[in-house]
């Protein structure tokens, strides 16, 4: 477990150097998503989505801390569900774009595995259809 967390702070320290604007792009497009740029455009959204994701679905008034620039957390749900699913998870696509991806694809997948052992399930709404 201790490679997946030293993987997990390296990708946490600076995401851009392991999830290019490029790849977030071209993933985009692959979706057939159109958007035109602005503060919260798909590549600040993805990166910030992942980044939420490292630090355990941290807060958004948290991540806004993390990502170092102002943003209201309304216009970051906003941005979220501009998103179509394929964008937001770039999994294949990582590996094709730099041999670097690989490897923190993979470092991705550990996390996520080891997030999924460890969460507590959450009770459910009765307010909610399943």
């Amino acid at each position: 477990m201790a490679s997946v967390s030293r993987a997990l702070e390296r990708i946490k320290e600076d995401l851009s150097e392991h999830l290019s604007e490029e790849s977030i792009r071209v993933a985009c497009q692959a979706a057939g998503h159109e958007w035109r740029e602005r503060k919260l455009g798909p590549v600040e959204t993805v990166r910030l989505f992942i980044l939420q994701a490292l630090w355990f679905n941290t807060a958004i008034e948290h991540l806004r801390h993390l990502a170092g620039f102002p943003f209201a957390a309304a216009a970051y749900c906003k941005a979220r569900m501009r998103l179509p699913r394929a964008a937001c998870v770039p999994r294949r696509r990582l590996q094709h774009h730099h041999p670097r991806h690989a490897g923190i694809a993979e470092s991705l997948r550990a996390a996520r595995r080891l997030e999924e052992r460890l969460r507590v399930p959450r009770p459910q709404d009765p307010l909610r259809p399943t």
